[in-house]
C-alpha cells in the first residue's frame, strides 16, 4: 500500500504541462510566487506550482468530469470558510454536512464530487485529510496561513498540515481524537451486499433519527454532528426494524462487556423503538426535540435548551453527555387476551413512562392523527394538540371506571368516578409536570424498582389543571403486578409513552420485563 493511500487519500491525478508564467501568480503547494521558466500548470483545474513542487502535490485535481458514488451532501454555510475549488471566501458558500468541505454555489460543477471514504482496506485508522488546514501545523510546527499554499486537516483527529510537509514525517496512523473510541472508521467497515462492521468496537455511539419528531430538527442532529461520525452512525428509526439496515441482523458490532451508546434523537415514542431493537444492552443518551419529551425531563435533560446548546458547542456537549451519570429504569412489557373466554396472552407492546386510559389517551389520537398530515416544529405540534381536545366531545372516552376492572397485585381495587387512569413509572408526564408526589401512605416513588404508581383524573377541568401543574392526580395504589380488564361492548382509548391506539374486549397484563441504563444528569 503506497504513502498516500495509508493517508486515505483519493488521487485525482492533475495534467501538468511547463507554461510561461503570468504575473501575480503563486504556487498552489509552497505559496510562494511562480518566476522563471519552471513553472507548470494543469490543463484541467488551471492550478500554477513549481516543477520542484510537483512530487508534493497531494491535493486532487477538480476537473469537471470526475464523478464518484458517495457524493456530497451540500447545506448552506453561515460560518464562512474558503472554497475548495477556486480558494477564495465570500459569496454564496455551501458546506458538505459529511466532510466539511466548502463549495460556491456557483464552483460546484468543478468539483470533485466524492465525499469521504465509507470503506477502507487498511488495518489501522488513517487520518482523513480535507482542504483548509487550520492552527499549527504537526510537521513543521509552524502556525498555517494562506500565504503557505495548500493545507489540509483530518476530519477525524482534527490535526492539521501543510501540503509541502505531507511526507513520511507525518505520522500514518491518526488517534481521532478524543472521538476515537466513540466513532466508526471506514477501516472498520466492509462491504457483503451492504456496508457491516468487522467486528466488535470498543463504545460506538449510534444516532437513531426520527424525522416525524419536530418537525426538521433531525436534520440539525445530522447538520451538527455528521462530519464528526461515520454515516453509518445516523440511522432512521424507520430503518431499525428493516432487514439489511446499519444494525439489524447484525448483532456482532458490540460487546456487551462495553456497552455502546444509542443517542436518541426524538421524542417518548422514538425511545420504544430502540428498546424494541437493542434491549438492555446499550446505553440510551437522549436528545429530545419531539412533542412529548417527558423521559427526558425525568433524566434532567430540558428539551427546550437542549439542542440550542448543542449548536453552540456539539462535541464537547456530546462529552458531557456520555460522561453524565448513569440511571436504571424500568420497562414495562403489556400482554393481551381477548375478553370474555380467551386465557392466552400474547405479546402487546411495552412502555417506560406510563400508560394512560381516557381522555388524555383520546386527545393523544387526536394528535397523531394531525401530526401525520405534516410535521411540523415542537410549538407548531403543540398547538396542534391543543386543538386535539376537541377529541373530548366524545363520550366514549368518558367515566371509564363503568368500563374496566383493574386488579393490582392479585387484587381487585374500587375504581372511583374517573376519566382517566395512570399507570406511571418515570417521573414526570404531561410535559414534565410531577404526578405522584409522593404522597403519604405509599412508597417513595423510583423508576427502578419494578414498580407502578396508580393515580387517577376525575374530568376534563381536573385534566386541564394537571397539564399545566396547578393540580395533580389523585393517587389510587402502587404494584408490580397489573391486570387490566375492558369490559365487552366499550372501544376505550389508551396510550403508552404517547402513543395512542383504540382497544376493546380485552385483557392486559403488564410487569416489569427489565431495566434499561440511561445518561442521566441527576
Amino acid at each position: 500500500m503506497s504513502y498516500l493511500e495509508m493517508m486515505n487519500f483519493k488521487r485525482i491525478y492533475h495534467r501538468f504541462e511547463i507554461v510561461q508564467t503570468p504575473q501575480n501568480v503563486k504556487c498552489f503547494v509552497c505559496g510562494m510566487s511562480c518566476n522563471g521558466k519552471n513553472v507548470l500548470k494543469c490543463k484541467d483545474c488551471n492550478k500554477y506550482c513549481h516543477e520542484f513542487c510537483q512530487e508534493s502535490v497531494v491535493s486532487n485535481c477538480y476537473s469537471k468530469n470526475i464523478r464518484d458514488d458517495n457524493k456530497h451532501s451540500f447545506e448552506p454555510s453561515y460560518s464562512g470558510g474558503n472554497c475548495v475549488v477556486c480558494g477564495k471566501s465570500g459569496g454564496t458558500i455551501f458546506r458538505c454536512i459529511w466532510c466539511s468541505l466548502f463549495v460556491h454555489n456557483t464552483c460546484q460543477p468543478k468539483l470533485l464530487n466524492c465525499c469521504r471514504q465509507l470503506m477502507l482496506k487498511s488495518d489501522q485508522r488513517t487520518h482523513y485529510f480535507i482542504n483548509e488546514g487550520k492552527g499549527i501545523c504537526v510537521v513543521c510546527k509552524k502556525e498555517i496561513c494562506q500565504e503557505d499554499g495548500n493545507s489540509f486537516h483530518c476530519i477525524y483527529c482534527k490535526k492539521s498540515v501543510h501540503e509541502k510537509c505531507c511526507s513520511d514525517d507525518l505520522e500514518r496512523k491518526c488517534d481521532c481524537g478524543k472521538l476515537g473510541r466513540y466513532l466508526i472508521h471506514p477501516c472498520e467497515v466492509i462491504f457483503k451486499n451492504r456496508y457491516i462492521l468487522k467486528g466488535p468496537l470498543e463504545h460506538p455511539i449510534f444516532f437513531i433519527i426520527n424525522e416525524l419528531s419536530g418537525g426538521k430538527r433531525s436534520k440539525e442532529v445530522i447538520s451538527l454532528l455528521g462530519s464528526y461520525f461515520h454515516p453509518m452512525q445516523f440511522i432512521k428509526i424507520e430503518e431499525l426494524t428493516i432487514k439489511g439496515s446499519t444494525v439489524s441482523q447484525n448483532n456482532d458490532w458490540y460487546s456487551k462487556e462495553k456497552k455502546p451508546i444509542i443517542v436518541i434523537c426524538g421524542g417518548d415514542g422514538s425511545v420504544e423503538s430502540c428498546l424494541d431493537q437493542f434491549g438492555p444492552f446499550v446505553t440510551y443518551l437522549l436528545l429530545p426535540y419531539g412533542t412529548g419529551n417527558d423521559l427526558s425531563l425525568s433524566l434532567g435533560y430540558n428539551p427546550s435548551t437542549t439542542l440550542a446548546e448543542f449548536e453552540a458547542s456539539p462535541i464537547s456537549l456530546l462529552m458531557k453527555r456520555v460522561n453524565d451519570h448513569r440511571t436504571q429504569i424500568d420497562r414495562w412489557k403489556v400482554t393481551k387476551a381477548t375478553y370474555p373466554g380467551d386465557s392466552t396472552f400474547f405479546d402487546f407492546r411495552h412502555f417506560t413512562n406510563y400508560l394512560s386510559i381516557g381522555i388524555d389517551a383520546a386527545v393523544a389520537q387526536s394528535f397523531s392523527e394531525k401530526r401525520e398530515i405534516g410535521p411540523c416544529g415542537r410549538f407548531i405540534n403543540k398547538c396542534k394538540y391543543a386543538m386535539s381536545v376537541t377529541a373530548l366531545l366524545d363520550d366514549s372516552c368518558k367515566n371509564i371506571h363503568n368500563k374496566i376492572i383493574v386488579e393490582v397485585d392479585g387484587e381487585e381495587i374500587d375504581l372511583p368516578p374517573m376519566d382517566c387512569l395512570i399507570f406511571q413509572t418515570t417521573l414526570t408526564c404531561y410535559g414534565g409536570q410531577t404526578l405522584w408526589n409522593n404522597p403519604v401512605g405509599f412508597k417513595e416513588q423510583r423508576m427502578d424498582d419494578g414498580m407502578l404508581e396508580i393515580m387517577y383524573i376525575r374530568n376534563i377541568a381536573e385534566l386541564g389543571s394537571v397539564s399545566i401543574g396547578v393540580s395533580t392526580p389523585t393517587p389510587l395504589a402502587q404494584g408490580k403486578e397489573i391486570i387490566v380488564t375492558l369490559k365487552p361492548n366499550f372501544v376505550l382509548p389508551l396510550q403508552t409513552d404517547g402513543e395512542p391506539f383504540l382497544l376493546q374486549n380485552s385483557v392486559l397484563h403488564f410487569y416489569c420485563e427489565s431495566h434499561n441504563t440511561f445518561v442521566s444528569s441527576h
